[in-house]
Parts: structure tokens; sequence; C-alpha cells
């Protein structure tokens, strides 16, 4: 029979003719309606499931078909987009500031220590244990290199992040080296004067890197903690 039967909390199976009927979350002051989906596709416990969420979104105040749209925008992004497309758009945006020697170089690098591994990988789905598989050989090879190479991942991932591709960058929390050549590094001399250590700062302030090393490199010269106490730190 025609007519709107009432679930509870505002939502409703309305049926419009025999066989079409629908769940039907009606919300706000002028009672808009929220389509769930069809009675055939959504069982009760099912249609309650969504209309739980659909109520949490009216709550934080958002229009909870406009939220659903942009959750199946967002779903369809990332499990289509690979770290190869995301790498080659972050290449080309640097192609114009960068010399043709440092720009070859550069996208030699990536094509033949991280494409291999990451490639097809939706940017969605990349842990920091996959991207340090990806690293390790060439940190192990090469440990300037490596950490050139792990620079432009950080900036490609950071990339992703505005493109909406993901929430968080893997590469922050993947070390810059595996392997220990046994020997102390060279210790760099103390800042003594005012003026070597302003020039340390503003260098570090235009450094090409990224915002988490540079925030990092900010909180080091403020706090004075050592590296391997700031990297796990919660600030």
């Amino acid at each position: 029979t025609k007519g709107r039967y009432k679930d509870g909390g505002s939502l409703f199976l309305e049926i419009t003719a025999p066989g079409q009927a629908a769940w039907v979350y009606r919300w706000g002051a002028n009672n808009n309606p929220y389509h769930i989906g069809t009675w055939a596709d959504y069982s009760i416990a099912e249609a309650r499931v969504e209309h739980t969420r659909a109520r949490e979104w009216v709550k934080q105040g958002l229009n909870p078909s406009q939220q659903r749209k942009v959750l199946k925008v967002e779903a369809s992004t990332s499990s289509t987009t690979t770290f190869k497309g995301l790498a080659e758009d972050w290449l080309e945006s640097k192609r114009s500031g960068w010399s043709d020697i440092h720009y070859r170089k550069s996208r030699r690098a990536i094509e033949r220590d991280v494409y291999p591994t990451l490639s097809s990988l939706p940017v969605s789905q990349i842990t920091p244990a996959m991207v340090h598989k990806a690293l390790e050989p060439l940190q192990n090879r090469a440990p300037e290199s490596g950490a050139r190479v792990r620079q432009h991942l950080g900036q490609i991932f950071d990339l992703g992040r505005i493109k909406g591709l993901r929430h968080d960058n893997p590469v922050v929390v993947v070390s810059g080296g595996s392997r220990s050549t046994g020997k102390l590094s060279a210790k760099q001399p103390a800042l003594l004067k005012l003026a070597d250590l302003g020039k340390v700062l503003r260098d570090t302030e235009s450094a090409n890197t990224s915002p988490v090393v540079r925030m990092a490199l900010w909180l080091l010269s403020r706090s004075a903690v050592r590296p391997g106490e700031l990297v796990p730190a919660k600030w």
C-alpha cells in the first residue's frame, strides 16, 4: 500500500507504487529527504546503519546527501590514482624550476629505485613499510642518493595530501638509512657567533625540503633536544 511507514528517528520506508519502496531519512526543519536506497538493496538493519551515519553528519552541521557525494568522489579518486601518476605530476611541477641535469637525475632515480616497488599502487594504500622497502636498497648502496630520493618522496606524498589522496605522509616515519658503517660521523664545529647561527637558521628556512622536516628543524633550534628525541615525540 502506498504511504510512508516510520521505523524510528525520522527513518521511513516510503512506498510510491506497487513494488517501489525506498528507505528515506527525513531531517531538518523542512524534513529534507536523504535517500538511503531501495527496499530491495537495503535490509532494515543496513538502512538503520546508514541512517545512524546520516544523523551523525546532521549533528555536525553537514548536509548528509552532499557528504555522501563527497565520500564517493574521494573513494573513486583514491582508488584510481597510482603513485606513478602522482609522482609524474610532481616531477612536472618541478621541471621549470630545475636545471635539465637535475631534472633528469631526479627522474631517473625515481624510475630506477622507486617505481619498481610503488609505481602501480594506489597512493592511499601505500604504507611506511612499503616506502622503507623501496628505499632500503638505495640507502644501503648510496646513502646520500637515498637521502635525496627520500626527500623527493616526502614532497610527492605532500602533494598527495594537497590533492586529498591521503591524510598523512608515510615518509615521515621512515628512517634516513638502515645500514651502520661502524664509523662515527664527523663532529660539526660548534656555532660560537650569532651571525653564524643566523645563517644556519636562514638556510634552514629556505632549504628545499618538506614542511614536516622544516618544522622539525625549527623545533630543534628552539628546544635543543636530540633528533632521536624529537622524531618520536608527541607535540
